[in-house]
């Protein structure tokens, strides 16, 4: 039977990690400053910053920590970044060729006659480049040409601005996620460009509907009036 003190250090804890989720979300990333040291903004006060420590054992520069000696909420918010910066590097999410395939056809003639041919430098490293026996035209497997980042950088970026971050936001957990340096405006670009290219190809889907609608609880108009279903 677990004690009253152990029932409220527990309390205490899942306070913690209450707070350390909620410092994560706004997008306070922790910043690596050595092998095992982050520092962290306060909440209380932006403009200060903590230490947080992994010696054997987690410690931090924060008052809550020097008194009470558990886990405080900066220790929480440093381990949750680890274990999903962990996740992500091992998920889809990679930067890898995932467009490679078992069968790679070229982009101009649809050939299957390819084979690689030396790597192309770029700012995110070194890309495969292949060579089509046919038609002589040399291409990378990205989706989408003439841009700094991978196709699935630009789709998380998106994914992220509608999830509710702000551009500044996204640019900073691009870059200590991955390393990258994007500039907010760049970000803005993205969305504006492949925002007006899914707009025209949804505008010239037709939707198969059939003569019935279900419907609840909304105004339609019928005849020139307007009806409530």
């Amino acid at each position: 039977m677990r004690t009253i003190g152990e029932i409220e250090k527990q309390n205490l804890e899942t306070v913690r990690k209450i707070r350390a989720f909620a410092i994560i979300s706004k997008g306070d990333v922790p910043q690596k400053i050595g092998e095992e040291t982050f520092v962290i903004p306060s909440q209380s006060n932006p403009e200060k910053r903590y230490k947080v420590e992994h010696n054997g054992n987690w410690t931090c520069s924060c008052p809550d920590f020097q008194n009470v000696g558990v886990h405080c909420k900066h220790i929480q918010a440093v381990e949750m970044y680890l274990r999903l910066k962990d996740k992500i590097n091992g998920d889809i999410l990679e930067f890898k060729d995932e467009f490679e395939t078992d069968e790679i056809r070229c982009d101009q003639c649809n050939s299957n006659r390819v084979v690689k041919r030396g790597h192309r430098k770029t700012k995110q490293g070194l890309r495969q480049t292949y060579m089509c026996k046919e038609c002589g035209k040399r291409f990378t497997l990205e989706p989408i040409k003439h841009r700094k980042a991978t196709t699935k950088l630009i789709a998380l970026c998106m994914d992220l601005y509608f999830k509710g971050l702000s551009l500044r936001k996204i640019a900073d957990t691009i870059f200590q996620f991955y390393g990258v340096n994007v500039h907010h405006d760049t970000v803005r670009v993205w969305i504006d460009t492949f925002m007006g290219k899914i707009n025209e190809y949804v505008n010239k889907l037709e939707p198969n509907v059939g003569d019935r609608w279900l419907v609840d609880e909304q105004k339609i108009k019928a005849n020139g009036d307007w009806l409530w279903s």
